[in-house]
């Protein structure tokens, strides 16, 4: 009989300690503390086309639950962040927030983000005094036109000023002067000839000729 009643009582604090056990085993792993900080990964995108949202993902993991994703982004020149909850993506760990853009400011977008845990540990990726940078380059390159000469340009251009030659009519002018000297010349000399120097003969008679210089 005690046999029976302490098999009895064994069965039942077995049944107990296995109740007891199922019941705060969840709290008591609970109560073990969270000290594993958030796992981030960025997506980096070194340079983008000027539009009007830019997307930023990053891959974020933690051992518990997380709490939030937060981006932090300004543009180069300025000195505070703003900040932008990152949303989970359909893919398990990624996260992603698309921000509104001035596709006519080109200025590089500086950021880093931050994740935090339930467990109240944070974890950084870049951080304010050394951020990630997102260069940004003109989607439309405008090509200035090229100015053409207008006709009367190109004609102005193409005009050669003529050179000065002596004409050939007057060379042959100046040689015909010449020609016209010499036979005065010899003709003086045949009047010259023809007049002797004779007793009988009558005096001398003398010819002048009067030619103009050549010019």
């Amino acid at each position: 009989m005690q046999k029976l009643i302490k098999q009895t009582l064994s069965v039942w604090l077995a049944i107990v300690l296995a109740v007891t056990q199922s019941v705060f085993s969840p709290a008591m792993a609970q109560s073990t503390p969270d000290i594993e900080s958030p796992i981030i990964e960025i997506e980096a995108v070194i340079e983008a086309d000027a539009s009007d949202t830019q997307v930023f993902t990053a891959l974020v993991a933690d051992d518990r639950l997380l709490k939030d994703v937060t981006l932090y982004h300004r543009r180069a020149g300025r000195q505070a962040f703003e900040r932008a909850q990152m949303l989970p993506r359909g893919i398990a760990g990624y996260f992603s927030v698309e921000l509104a853009t001035d596709p006519d400011d080109l200025r590089s977008i500086e950021y880093y983000v931050q994740a935090r845990d339930e467990g109240g540990n944070r974890s950084i990726s870049g951080f304010a005094f050394d951020p990630y940078q997102r260069k940004i380059n003109a989607s439309n390159t405008v090509v200035a036109p090229i100015e053409l000469a207008t006709p009367a340009e190109t004609v102005a251009k193409a005009t050669v000023t003529p050179i000065e030659v002596a004409s050939k009519p007057e060379a042959r002018s100046s040689n015909t002067k010449w020609w016209l000297i010499g036979l005065a010349v010899i003709a003086a000399a045949v009047v010259a000839s023809s007049s002797g120097s004779s007793d009988n003969d009558p005096p001398r008679s003398e010819l002048t000729i009067n030619l103009p210089l050549p010019q």
